[in-house]
């Protein structure tokens, strides 16, 4: 009798040789179930992405100011919920005003919250630089004061015949060996600075008072005279220099002050400061007051 040939693997042990039946594999074992989830464990978060990676958001509408978001609402159904991407180039006073709004409760969604952040961060970089201006302006207002001071009274001093050589005055005398000029040396000199020291090296110098000079030099009136000179000369120079300084430190803190308004008004226009990843540590400066460093 005929059989088909598969009968035997589907019947088992029905008909079956035992050299062939002994080549079936036995039946594997089913995994066990896995454990039923308590309900008391919390389902599992979905991964953080940014908002702006992901692929199957509607397009956003661009919002490039705060007055400009208001019309974009005003301009949506009633009720409707927009996806605002925030332009490059929103003013930093926007960007404040943005990031008083900002929630995490709902409302209106942002596709590139990256750029609030970081505009915000060149926000507080811009702002930090203007504090420093303001900052070098009250140091120059203190020194403007202290140098118009000092101006002033020695101006009423030269008035009033000050300076005045004091009783105790001793003229500072030079002993050593006599001095000469060689107008052939001028101009071959390599070194004036040490010229100069290895002839001083050579004198003692010592104050003498003048009644017990032996040198009549030190004892007429005209001696007095060029005394008062030197010291009313050197007064005269002292307020020249204030006054330069003054009048140059005057003309900065003008400057300055109308560079301030200046930034303040940049605060609250379209800048595209902050909308990429730019160094804020390459930023260069010197720093007005004493020291001067270089950043």
């Amino acid at each position: 009798m005929l059989r088909h040939p598969c009968s035997a693997l589907v019947l088992g042990s029905v008909g079956i040789p035992p050299a062939i039946k002994q080549r079936v594999p036995p039946a594997l074992p089913l995994p066990p179930p896995p454990p039923p989830r308590p309900e008391t464990l919390e389902p599992l978060p979905p991964p953080i992405l940014p908002l702006s990676a992901l692929g199957e958001a509607p397009q956003p509408q661009c919002a490039n100011s705060v007055a400009h978001l208001r019309y974009l609402i005003e301009q949506a159904p009633r009720g409707e919920r927009l996806f605002l991407e925030i332009a490059p180039n929103i003013s930093f006073e926007d960007v404040r005003m943005m990031w008083e709004a900002a929630t995490l409760e709902g409302g209106h969604a942002i596709f590139n919250p990256e750029m609030l952040r970081r505009k915000m961060e060149a926000s507080d970089f811009v702002n930090a630089r203007i504090r420093e201006l303001k900052a070098d302006r009250d140091y120059l207002n203190g020194g403007i004061g202290c140098m118009r001071s000092w101006s002033n009274m020695m101006k009423r001093d030269l008035e009033d015949g000050r300076p005045r050589i004091p009783a105790h005055h001793e003229p500072l005398m030079m002993f050593g060996p006599p001095m000469f000029l060689d107008l052939d040396q001028i101009g071959s000199v390599e070194d004036f600075e040490k010229h100069r020291e290895e002839i001083l090296d050579e004198y003692l110098n010592l104050a003498v008072p003048a009644g017990g000079s032996d040198l009549d030099y030190w004892k007429t009136p005209a001696s007095r005279w060029r005394e008062m000179q030197d010291r009313r000369s050197l007064v005269n120079f002292n307020i020249d220099f204030l006054e330069i300084k003054i009048e140059g430190l005057l003309l900065l803190h003008d400057r300055i002050t109308e560079g301030i308004k200046a930034m303040e008004r940049l605060c609250k226009e379209r800048m595209h400061i902050g909308c990429g990843t730019a160094d804020f540590g390459s930023f260069r400066d010197i720093r007005i007051g004493d020291g001067m460093d270089v950043d």
